[in-house]
């Protein structure tokens, strides 16, 4: 957490407001935009001017990764930004609003596949994988439903805010707990028509803040370790390799892989295979 115990948002004082405000949200989704959904939410929980929210932060290291499915339209990359974000026509996404670019992956190929298969049927495909790095590491608010054994293998640990609360009052400690839990759930949760509204408020949020560059936030399966990546800035980052994959996908949960061949990314970003 940000705050000292000397320094809590009053708002955080009175838990009873806050499941008010959260309940709010998704009572009030599929009636307002993300925006008019956020001001309500800022009133209901009676947010003060200089007063901000409970997040707990993390820096990254590891790689970013990104998969896009090869078929009739898209047969291989010949260039960098043909995996990387997409600038035109873009829909409502989990941490952007209509037109909004941001650049969403993984903490692994495996984990940036399993994104872009999931709701495909059983079969086998051809993927491409493209992944980035940041040259300084990524600070990224930590909404990653899971324990520290989970993610053993990458930097990303402190799943759980209660371990920043220890000193805190019980009210304010219920409070932020409360908030953390709600956008730690939201964001994991699968797709529902306002769903992204209460995302987009919760990455709203997160974006304002100076220190934070992305959100890191749970796969949507729970049978499938591993967690997405949201950037607002994705030249924060130089893609460093890109591979073709085939993968067979036996049941939702089941997948096997094998790598078809590795790209060579040139000095003027296009990729030769």
């Amino acid at each position: 957490m940000d705050f000292e115990p000397s320094k809590i948002p009053g708002y955080l004082f009175k838990p009873e407001q806050v499941k008010k405000a959260l309940n709010l949200l998704d009572l009030r989704s599929t009636k307002v935009n993300f925006k008019e959904l956020y001001l309500e939410f800022e009133r209901e929980i009676g947010l003060k001017h200089g007063e901000s929210f409970p997040i707990v932060r993390v820096q990254i290291s590891g790689s970013v990764c990104r998969a896009r499915l090869n078929n009739d339209a898209f047969k291989s990359a010949r260039r960098v930004e043909q995996i990387g974000v997409k600038e035109k026509n873009i829909s409502q996404g989990r941490a952007n609003p209509y037109n909004i670019p941001i650049f969403y992956g993984a903490n692994s190929k495996k984990t940036a596949a399993f994104e872009v298969l999931q709701n495909e049927p059983i079969g086998d495909y051809l993927v491409t994988i493209g992944c980035w790095k940041s040259s300084n590491g990524l600070w990224l608010a930590n909404f990653v439903d899971g324990s520290d054994s989970d993610f053993k293998d990458v930097p990303f640990v402190h799943s759980f805010p209660e371990r920043y609360l220890a000193n805190w009052p019980v009210e304010a400690k219920e409070s932020a707990t409360l908030i953390s839990k709600y956008f730690t759930s939201k964001f994991k949760q699968k797709y529902s028509p306002s769903l992204y509204n209460i995302t987009n408020v919760i990455a709203m949020i997160c974006f304002s803040l100076i220190d934070i560059e992305g959100i890191g936030y749970g796969s949507t399966s729970d049978d499938f370790q591993g967690y997405n990546i949201a950037l607002k800035n994705p030249k924060l980052l130089k893609c460093v390799l890109v591979e073709e994959w085939f993968i067979r996908k036996s049941t939702t949960e089941d997948y096997s892989y094998m790598k078809s061949k590795t790209g060579k990314i040139n000095d003027d970003d296009t990729i030769t295979w």
